[in-house]
């Protein structure tokens, strides 16, 4: 007579409790990756985002003051400002004409003539210049005619100008720390309207440094992992 023998109960539930065990471990290990990997992905993301806002921070440094005879500030105004630091409020404000500009054609104080630019609308701020003065008006109206583009001013000009005359738009962008939605510290950005940049800046310091007939603007940004990141990038002379 033969016998078989099979698996005793004490076996199975070794067996089981061996398997559910191994169960646990492989689910903590998938868990711990997924982590990792979450973490390692939003590690990459707040680099990247940091890299495009310090990138449009020095593109708009390098860019504010623009006007086709020279910086905005070199020119006699009416306090117009290429770059505006505010510490106070963690404000820095940047200034220029759009490089889309326009040749002005004729000038009847408060009409004025200009080389079509669909760009130009009316609501929008215009600034004018030559190699000597500026100003920036309001548009009330804009026409265009075969000539070119009149444009009716809120108000008449102040200067008198001297060939070449240009007119773009008046850009105007800022960069501040403020309280978001969340009443946490966040870089936000203003052109046109305000947006949320990013939360993981929480701070910011600028200062306008001169170096002989140069200038450089020094940006320290402060960020949520307590280190700081240093932009010092030439803007235009005056």
């Amino acid at each position: 007579m033969s016998f078989q023998q099979g698996i005793s109960l004490i076996e199975l539930l070794i067996s089981l409790f061996i398997s559910s065990l191994l169960l646990v471990l492989i689910n903590q290990q998938y868990i711990n990756t997924s982590q990792q990997y979450a973490q390692f992905q939003s590690i990459i993301n707040q680099k990247n985002d940091l890299q495009m806002l310090i990138q449009l921070l020095r593109d708009s440094s390098r860019r504010s003051g623009f006007s086709p005879c020279g910086n905005i500030e070199g020119l006699v105004t009416r306090d117009l400002k290429a770059i505006h630091i505010d510490d106070e409020k963690k404000e820095l404000r940047l200034s220029r004409m759009s490089e889309l500009f326009s040749r002005l054609l004729e000038d009847k104080g408060r009409t004025i003539l200009l080389e079509k630019n669909t760009r130009i609308r009316a609501g929008d701020t215009l600034i004018i210049a030559d190699c000597f003065h500026a100003e920036t008006h309001r548009i009330k109206q804009s026409q265009a005619n075969s000539v070119g583009q009149v444009l009716e001013l809120e108000q008449p000009l102040i200067y008198q100008y001297q060939d070449p005359v240009y007119a773009g738009l008046w850009i105007e962008e800022s960069f501040s720390i403020e309280k978001n939605p969340q009443q946490t510290f966040s870089m936000f950005y203003r052109f046109n309207k305000k947006e949320e940049l990013s939360d993981f800046i929480i701070g910011m310091k600028t200062e306008l440094v001169r170096k002989k007939a140069l200038r450089f603007l020094r940006i320290i940004l402060k960020l949520k992992n307590e280190t700081t990141v240093e932009l010092f990038t030439r803007v235009r002379a005056l």
